[in-house]
């Protein structure tokens, strides 16, 4: 069954809800001492995080909420730039905040004038359907997957099969995720993109999981970003 999102107190940056989060009252003053220390800005903060606590005035802060507080600071800074949201997303799901992390990228659907690429890995249906997955709640993913999947990317279709998939399969429905299979393999076949994809390696796993789903056995893949790999135990 879908999960039932709590009620939260959430604010907006432009177009984009976002859960309201209480910050320490010193974070802004030791994220500008870390910045001025390390030579970096809101931007890199939020992608890499704090690759050097020494340089933090307090050693008790904790690094996952400094990392989500330097990417709102980006937002505040660059308020259409998608990618900067989408880093305060993994920066939630680090969190564990996996009611927070659907907020922002349902909100992110259905906002103009944000600037993301129109490729698949941008899409907020397939960073949702990712982390609905990676939190185990499989109705949302599912979900998600479907309304991306319908998107016209140029290329990559494929690999949200595969994800889609993956979350039937994990569920145990063998006949939805043979076909979401099938697709996958038939995408590849229309769209190839070997500068960015191993796609002989990917043809070669989703047949191995296709195979799994005609002997009715558990899922045995690990999803990755662009693809999924079997896990080492199945990798003989």
């Amino acid at each position: 069954m879908p999960h039932d999102m709590p009620s939260r107190e959430t604010f907006r940056i432009g177009s984009v809800e976002i859960p309201k989060i209480t910050f320490p009252y010193n974070m802004d003053s030791i994220l500008n001492g870390y910045m001025a220390a390390n030579d970096a800005d809101y931007r890199y903060v939020a992608i890499y995080g704090i690759e050097r606590p020494q340089l933090l005035d307090d050693s008790t802060i904790d690094l996952k909420l400094f990392k989500v507080y330097a990417a709102l600071k980006l937002i505040e800074v660059e308020p259409n730039n998608g990618l900067a949201i989408l880093e305060l997303v993994d920066g939630l799901a680090d969190m564990n905040d996996a009611d927070g992390v659907k907020l922002v990228l349902q909100s992110l659907e259905q906002s103009d004038g944000i600037h993301l690429y129109p490729v698949w890995d941008e899409d907020p249906m397939f960073q949702l359907g990712w982390f609905m997955a990676d939190f185990q709640r499989y109705e949302e993913a599912i979900e998600a997957y479907r309304k991306c999947v319908l998107k016209p990317f140029a290329s990559g279709k494929w690999v949200v099969w595969i994800h889609l998939g993956s979350v039937y399969h994990e569920l145990g429905d063998f006949q939805e995720a043979n076909e979401c299979y099938q697709h996958a393999l038939e995408s590849i076949e229309v769209e190839p993109d070997p500068q960015y994809f191993d796609t002989a390696r990917q043809t070669e796993v989703i047949n191995r999981l296709a195979e799994q789903t005609f002997r009715r056995e558990p899922y045995a893949g690990e999803r990755i970003k662009y693809g999924i790999e079997l896990k080492p135990e199945d990798n003989n």
